[in-house]
Order: structure tokens, then sequence, then C-alpha cells
């Protein structure tokens, strides 16, 4: 099953909407309500997930968390270039 496959299953699915629910569709880094992901913090496997994995964050959040070394100037010019 690919990355994409897997986004698009109904399990995915499911645990976003119970992931956006309980953060009130807010980013849990910056409390943005636009462009929200799920994202991992750790990687079990596909269908393995357990909640503390995951986190809701917008697109700008979840890009900064895998980009950690940017500095504050390229995730301004990254926000800048990628509107909501």
């Amino acid at each position: 099953m690919t990355i994409t496959e897997y986004r698009n299953s109904p399990y995915w699915k499911e645990m976003r909407a119970i992931m956006l629910r309980n953060v009130n569709y807010r980013c849990e880094a910056c409390g943005w309500n636009r462009n929200l992901e799920l994202h991992h913090k750790v990687y079990r496997g596909f269908f393995r997930e357990r909640r503390g994995d995951l986190t809701i964050l917008c697109r700008h959040c979840h890009e900064a968390r895998h980009h950690p070394i940017w500095t504050w100037e390229q995730i301004e010019q990254w926000v800048a270039d990628n509107p909501a």
C-alpha cells in the first residue's frame, strides 16, 4: 500500500476526523483553523497509530516540523510563497 492509498483509506479519514474534533478544528501548534493536516509524531506502521502518535497541524506548522533547521526568515518566506 502506498502512502497515498493509506491517506485515502477509511481508517485514516476517520482518525483525522476524530483528531480534528478533539482539538476543535485548530492547529495544535499555533491555533490556526485552516489547511489542517494530520501529522505523525511517531511512526508505528500503517493502521497502528495511537492518538498520542498524531497531532493536528496547519500546513505551515507541519512544514516547520519537517524542516526544523529553517530560520524564521525561511519559514516566513515559505508562508509568503504558499498562501492559505
